[in-house]
């Protein structure tokens, strides 16, 4: 019994922790409009406090991916706005794998297993598509845009793939829409610094640059799915 429970409280803890975020409605931290308003607080702050900027970054955005609280997109353009985009691009890949990976380890402690025997019938076809190359398979999937983030963080979490693959499948597939919305923060920066927050300020090369890549993501998954066309014979 004891063992049991043991097994649940980090479930328990997740959920109470949800329950608390939702409380202090965090999520309207997490809100363009927020970020204008204390850019310049919050710049101040990561100049005096470099390193400890970094943690508590690194904590929020842990927090926000393990909660599923929809806020990734914006945390990344805050760390472009306030890290640059290369230092801040490499924060959030750790920190979104590192919260996606312990999210999926919460999820098999707390009921993977008991979700596995009653829906694993239904997922076996992908189960076994993850088993053949189960980093390929979530780098693609981490490359398509239009799946959310949390869902195949749920779904890694009742199927039995290795740990590995899906840390650094995780972490090379967002690396290129990471980089691109940490761009966009460093531009946005740079925009509000000069004064220049106005429609032809954002419409520059550069910000169209960005978008541009980032909408081209969905090519560069089916590209390399055709690279991978065996794997997926059967999803």
């Amino acid at each position: 019994m004891t063992n049991k429970i043991l097994k649940k409280l980090p479930l328990l803890l997740l959920l109470s922790l949800i329950v608390i975020l939702c409380h202090f409605h965090f999520w309207i931290y997490l809100k363009v409009d927020f970020l204008y308003q204390y850019y310049q607080k919050l710049a101040h702050y990561v100049s005096q406090h470099f390193f400890v900027s970094i943690i508590y970054f690194c904590l929020a955005y842990i927090l926000v991916v393990m909660t599923l609280i929809p806020g990734g997109i914006i945390l990344t353009i805050l760390g472009g706005f306030l890290f640059g985009n290369w230092l801040a691009t490499f924060l959030v890949l750790v920190s979104a794998s590192v919260g996606a990976l312990v999210l999926v380890l919460i999820i098999r402690m707390g009921f993977g297993g008991l979700i596995h025997k009653r829906v694993g019938h239904r997922v076996r076809f992908m189960e076994k598509a993850f088993r053949q190359n189960a980093f390929l398979y979530i780098l693609s999937l981490r490359l398509l845009p239009i799946i959310p983030f949390f869902m195949i963080n749920l779904a890694v979490g009742i199927l039995n793939i290795r740990l590995k693959d899906f840390f650094w499948g995780t972490f090379w597939g967002i690396a290129p829409a990471t980089f691109i919305y940490a761009n966009i923060g460093t531009n946005l920066a740079i925009l509000i610094e000069n004064n220049n927050l106005s429609i032809s300020g954002i419409i520059n090369g550069k910000m169209l640059w960005a978008l541009f890549l980032l909408a081209l993501l969905p090519l560069l998954s089916i590209f390399l799915k055709k690279f991978t066309r065996n794997i997926f014979d059967n999803i």
